[in-house]
C-alpha cells in the first residue's frame, strides 16, 4: 500500500513538473517591454561610447592636432553621433547646438567633426572600405568574366 502511494506520489510530481516544464517553454513569455525614451537614450550614449572609447588613438591625434582636450573631443563627438541618427535634424543645426553647449566656434567644432569622420582613417576603416568598394564592383558582374 505504502509503495502504491509512493509510486503515485512519484507519477504526480513527475506530471507537474513536464505541465510546468511545457507551459514555460511553451514560447509566450507575456508581453514584450518596449523601452521607455529613458531608456533609449541611455541605450544611444552607451552605444556612442562605446564607439569612441574604440578610437582613443584618432581621439588623441586629433586632441594634439586641434589643440583641444581629449574630453571636449570626446564630449563633441558623442554629442555629434547621437544627433546624426535623427535624419531629420540638418547637419548646420547640429553644429550650431553643439557649438552653443560646449562654448566653442561653430568653425572649430566643424572641424573636429570632419577630421574625425574624413580625415582619421584607420586602417581598418581603409581595409573596410575597401572591401566594401571591392564587392560592390563586383556584384555586378556575373561569375564567368571574373577570373577570379
Amino acid at each position: 500500500m505504502k509503495d502504491t502511494v509512493k509510486n503515485g506520489l512519484i507519477l504526480g510530481g513527475v506530471l507537474l513538473l513536464t505541465l510546468g516544464l511545457f507551459y514555460y517553454s511553451s514560447g509566450d513569455t507575456g508581453p514584450k517591454k518596449e523601452l521607455s525614451k529613458k531608456e533609449q537614450q541611455i541605450d544611444q550614449y552607451f552605444l556612442a561610447d562605446l564607439e569612441l572609447e574604440s578610437e582613443d588613438e584618432k581621439i588623441t591625434l586629433l586632441s594634439i592636432l586641434k589643440n583641444t582636450s581629449k574630453d571636449s573631443i570626446i564630449l563633441v563627438m558623442r554629442d555629434y553621433l547621437l544627433n546624426t541618427e535623427n535624419d531629420s535634424i540638418p547637419y548646420k543645426d547640429i553644429i550650431n547646438t553643439i557649438s552653443q553647449k560646449y562654448n566653442m566656434r561653430n568653425r572649430k567644432v566643424a572641424s573636429i567633426i570632419f577630421s574625425y569622420k574624413y580625415e582619421m582613417l584607420t586602417k581598418d576603416n581603409i581595409t573596410d572600405e575597401f572591401i566594401e568598394n571591392y564587392q560592390s564592383s563586383d556584384a555586378g558582374r556575373d561569375s564567368e568574366s571574373n577570373p577570379y
